[in-house]
């Protein structure tokens, strides 16, 4: 309902409404990756074989697997990477490093390219170890609707009185299911849907793409 009026104050030039503005975060959920992070202390010296730090990352792979399989994602989209929290000796902040058999070299370089040098010759400390699985799921498919008519007359409600800054007068009020790809509407207007209604400034101008999204383009001033 202030979407507009909000955007016109803070200089943002556009606005979208979703058609599912209601649950658009649940979509979200249900689009975006699964992903897992667990970490384990060891605080163990530089030198340790890489042998050992993938024997200390394994229990945490096993609980990743375990959990992504009662996320329900299928292990053909597992995506399982280790990672060790390096620094050197005497420090109290780590970095994150891939665990390879190179993450030595990858922690100097890593350490240089974020604060500008590094110490070849100090011993290093190990203080955890990481496990980050992924599963990655595939979203679900968004309809669309090929761009038709900009005349919105097949989706108007009635005129009703409302007061603007300038005084009461009557606002067309569009009933928000009606609207159609290609649908363009002048403010001022009020658009109803069935989980949120959209005001539209004397100065705004809305149109319907092809994902039954609301486009507006927020005018200047509230007229």
């Amino acid at each position: 309902l202030h979407a507009c009026d909000l955007a016109r104050a803070l200089g943002i030039p556009h606005v979208l409404v979703s058609p599912m503005a209601a649950t658009l975060s649940a979509l979200g959920m249900l689009a975006a990756d699964v992903q897992l992070d667990y970490v384990q202390t060891v605080m163990l010296p530089g030198s340790t074989p890489i042998e050992i730090l993938e024997q200390s990352t394994q229990p945490l792979v096993d609980q990743g697997q375990k959990d992504l399989h009662r996320e329900g994602v299928h292990p053909d989209q597992w995506c399982l990477s280790r990672t060790v929290d390096v620094r050197y000796v005497g420090q109290s902040f780590d970095l994150a490093v891939p665990l390879t058999s190179k993450f030595h070299e990858e922690f100097h370089r890593i350490h240089h390219a974020r604060y500008g040098y590094s110490q070849t010759e100090t011993p290093m400390e190990i203080v955890n170890v990481r496990v980050r699985a992924v599963g990655h799921v595939t979203p679900p498919t968004i309809p669309t609707m090929p761009l038709g008519s900009a005349d919105p007359a097949a989706a108007k409600w009635e005129d009703r009185p409302v007061v603007l800054p300038q005084g009461m007068q009557p606002v067309p009020h569009y009933w928000g299911t009606r609207l159609c790809p290609g649908h363009e509407i002048n403010g001022p207007a009020i658009l109803v849907l069935d989980d949120t209604t959209v005001y539209l400034g004397p100065t705004d101008h809305a149109a319907i793409d092809t994902y039954s999204n609301i486009l507006i383009k927020v005018g200047a001033t509230d007229g």
